[in-house]
């Protein structure tokens, strides 16, 4: 069953914080690749006044501020990774009990609980969702409902593949483990491992994988060796692994937890 919730939004807040290190919000080992790219912004969620706060972070300049806040969770809100579609925003997320599908509506302000699931990450091509199937497999869903039911509209022929972390852009998917120090690229209709991505830096925990402008993007949870204190958005060369850039969310409210990743 799902459960609409009624919304309870905080006044928007505009918390940004300068998320650099030393000299600046770029590693010391990031690439200067010397081309001028679009503007990115990655959305992730956290657990501040009792609600789910959506977080939007500038790429560009590494400060967050905060979209808004809806229903209601314990401190211990996180989730495996976010997918968009159009206002959208879906999660399995873990809010004090078992993993379940939750879905915000950034233009109405609501949060729908759905059902329990086996699974902690979810991905989507801007249309449609995407998530491991229990057999190992790379399910496709038309919608929340479908995938709150279980019910794919296709699942790759390639099951058994290896990964918790899922992120899919166009006709790939990117897999990880929940901790890592890579990224497999697989054809998301056969499942078909096609390279793998050994990442610069990031032998660590992995909370959200995202896909744009043609690079890849993931988000830890601030215990890796390279985080310090603050959770940390890491920008890679998807065919090469090199660290491109890399800021970090400071001054969180309440110390909640940053998690999810979704980036365009």
């Amino acid at each position: 069953m799902l459960k609409p919730q009624p919304l309870r939004v905080a006044p928007l807040l505009l918390l940004a914080a300068c998320v650099g290190r030393g000299d600046g919000d770029t590693a010391d080992t990031a690439v200067d690749t010397g081309v001028s790219v679009g503007p990115i912004t990655c959305l992730s969620v956290a657990p501040i006044g009792g609600q789910v706060a959506v977080l939007e972070m500038d790429m560009s300049t590494g400060t967050w501020s905060e979209v808004g806040r809806y229903g209601s969770t314990s401190s211990s809100l996180h989730v495996g990774g976010l997918a968009r579609t159009g206002d959208l925003l879906t999660m399995a997320a873990y809010g004090g009990n078992d993993f379940e599908w939750w879905q915000l509506d950034l233009n109405a302000g609501t949060l729908t609980q759905g059902s329990d699931t086996s699974q902690v990450s979810v991905a989507s091509d801007g249309v449609d969702l995407f998530t491991y199937t229990s057999g190992g497999a790379i399910g496709r869903y038309a919608d929340f409902a479908a995938l709150d039911a279980d019910s794919p509209s296709a699942v790759s022929a390639e099951d058994h593949i290896s990964g918790t972390r899922l992120g899919v852009d166009g006709a790939l998917a990117y897999v990880a483990w929940h901790t890592t120090a890579e990224v497999t690229v697989h054809d998301v209709v056969t499942g078909l491992q096609l390279r793998t991505i050994p990442l610069d830096r990031w032998d660590t925990w992995v909370w959200g994988v995202s896909v744009a402008d043609g690079d890849l993007f993931l988000i830890d949870d601030a215990r890796g060796p390279y985080s310090g204190s603050d959770e940390r958005i890491g920008r890679y060369d998807q065919n090469t692994g090199a660290l491109l850039d890399e800021v970090f969310f400071t001054n969180v409210p309440e110390g909640g937890r940053v998690s999810g990743l979704w980036c365009e």
